[in-house]
């Protein structure tokens, strides 16, 4: 079988398999390996935010402090899964079912976040006296929603 030119530029396809060029193959482990390293970064950052953040909110009692940090343990988690998923680009025949997980996994993180803003937004608004709190009720009430 003779490989046919497609539809994208720089791939060729048979019948049964899809293969870049040389030079598309170079540009996207360029690019991987890019994000390997803005993921390291992330999960760096994210990691020193939430360990200050849980100390500091735990020590002085904020909730506000609290949920920063179980925000940034969080994003961790996603920063985690998406790097696993850059890791296996290479691997042509693990690249859909990793895709797959850690679009699952990333959701939920979003899920999970989504939760514990809602839930911190809650708290601030009961504990508040009524000064103040006109301006995180709406706030609130646009994320109280179930999606």
């Amino acid at each position: 079988m003779t490989p046919t030119p497609c539809c994208y530029p720089g791939f060729i396809t048979s019948s049964t398999a899809w293969t870049a060029t040389p030079e598309l193959a170079a540009a996207r482990h360029s690019i991987v390996r890019q994000g390997i390293l803005l993921s390291y970064a992330t999960i760096g950052y994210n990691s020193l935010e939430a360990i200050g953040s849980l100390i500091a909110g735990l020590l002085s009692g904020s909730v506000a402090l609290v949920g920063f940090g179980i925000d940034s343990v969080i994003e961790v988690i996603a920063s985690v899964a998406a790097q696993w998923r850059l890791r296996v680009d290479a691997d042509l025949s693990r690249r859909f079912s990793s895709e797959v997980r850690t679009l699952r996994i990333v959701g939920w993180c979003f899920h999970r976040a989504l939760r514990v803003r809602h839930r911190r937004c809650l708290e601030i608004t009961l504990s508040r006296g009524r000064a103040g709190s006109e301006l995180v009720r709406p706030h609130c009430f646009l994320f109280s929603r179930r999606l």
